[in-house]
C-alpha cells in the first residue's frame, strides 16, 4: 500500500503541474487534494480505536477529518477565491504528522 501511495502522489502532483502549465494560459488551473485521514464508512470498518487515538493525537486538529473537510477545500479551489492556485498538491490534513 505504501508503494502504491507513493506512485499516486508523484502521478498526482506531476499531472498537476505539467497540466498547470499546459492550461493555464486557457485560463484554467490544475491541482490535486492530498486528504489526510479521514472519517469514512471505510476508515470506521477498518481502524481500531487504538490507531484511531494515534490519528487524532498526531492532529493539530485534535480530530480526523470529515468528508465535508475535504469538500470545501476542493470548493475553494474550484472557485473564484483560488484562482492563483494552479500546479499545487494541496495537503488538507488539519496538521496530520504520520506515525
Amino acid at each position: 500500500p505504501a508503494a502504491a501511495q507513493e506512485r499516486g502522489r508523484r502521478h498526482r502532483e506531476g499531472a498537476g503541474g505539467d497540466r498547470g502549465r499546459e492550461l493555464g494560459p486557457k485560463g484554467v488551473t490544475v491541482n490535486a487534494v492530498a486528504p489526510g485521514p479521514v472519517e469514512t464508512d471505510l476508515m470506521r470498518s477498518n481502524l481500531d480505536d487504538a490507531t484511531r487515538a494515534v490519528f487524532v493525537q498526531r492532529t493539530a486538529l485534535g480530530r480526523i477529518g470529515a468528508p465535508d473537510d475535504i469538500a470545501d477545500v476542493v470548493a475553494f479551489l474550484a472557485s473564484a477565491d483560488g484562482r492563483w492556485a494552479t500546479g499545487q498538491v494541496l495537503a488538507a490534513t488539519g496538521g496530520f504528522t504520520p506515525p
